[in-house]
């Protein structure tokens, strides 16, 4: 009786270790991956801060800049903050600016959530090291996996389709 207990909670451990390493992967991925993004479909302008929008609690700067195709535009920063430091009206900054969608700008050297999803793919990768090394993987961490499983499948069915 106690290995049963002893080997399902040992079972749930790991599991649930490989649960926090897909989480961290996938934001890790997401991050990364809005990056590669903005790197693979921007163009690179100088821009002007001419002001600061207030959007809830964060303060994200307006820009001027003159696009590719010649046009002076304006546009909001994604990115927004408590601070005015930065913010100053008449800087210049470099921008990343998708040409299809001129509305929207990302400050070019700001590499924070870059590095902050490599960080999250990492603590993913040392996690399921740790779920893989620390516990023997048998035949019970494939039945609290299947029943976590099922568990959120039915949880996901009541939320979608209620009775």
């Amino acid at each position: 009786m106690f290995d049963l207990v002893f080997s399902t909670l040992t079972a749930l451990n790991q599991v649930a270790t490989f649960v926090g390493a897909l989480v961290f992967w996938g934001l890790g991925g997401l991050l990364v991956g809005n990056a590669i993004y903005w790197r693979r479909h921007a163009v690179r302008v100088q821009g002007e801060v001419i002001g600061v929008r207030r959007n809830g609690d964060c303060l994200n700067s307006v820009y001027r800049y003159v696009s590719p195709s010649g046009e002076t535009l304006e546009a909001t920063s994604l990115e927004g903050s408590s601070s005015v430091r930065g913010k100053e009206t008449g800087t210049t900054v470099p921008l990343w600016v998708i040409p299809e969608k001129p509305n929207e700008v990302q400050e070019a050297g700001n590499h924070l959530f870059t590095v902050v999803g490599v960080l999250l793919l990492g603590a993913g990768v040392a996690l399921f090291w740790v779920g893989v090394t620390a516990w023997r993987t048998g035949p019970m961490t494939w039945v609290v996996a299947s029943l976590g499983a099922v568990h959120l499948l039915q949880k996901a069915r009541g939320i979608i389709a209620p009775k």
